[in-house]
């Protein structure tokens, strides 16, 4: 772009003064533009950290809560969570398996 405009003007004046930045200047505005990039990521990544941490608390009450209902129903014990559901799901697989 700088030598078409360089050419268009015609004098070695104008040429000098269309001439490109130099390499430090370019180098510059290129990092700079990655750190705020990089920042930008960075806070992304905080934001979501904090979200899954607020959900986490969320599923938490969540499962009291279902918890809390059946026992009143008498379907299911106080104590269970989808966590010991998986631990007893893992087992019966694991015991499957060796009994095979």
């Amino acid at each position: 772009m700088w030598v078409r405009k360089a050419l268009q003007a015609g004098t070695f004046e104008t040429v000098a003064r269309h001439s490109p930045p130099c390499r430090g200047i370019v180098a510059n505005a290129v990092l700079y533009r990655r750190a705020e990039q990089y920042e930008g990521a960075q806070n992304a990544l905080q934001e979501l950290r904090e979200k899954r941490s607020k959900d986490q608390i969320e599923i938490e009450k969540l499962d009291q809560i279902k918890a809390g209902i059946e026992s009143l129903n008498g379907t299911g014990t106080s104590h269970t969570t989808a966590q010991t559901t998986r631990k007893k799901l893992d087992g019966r697989a694991f015991a499957n398996s060796r009994s095979h």
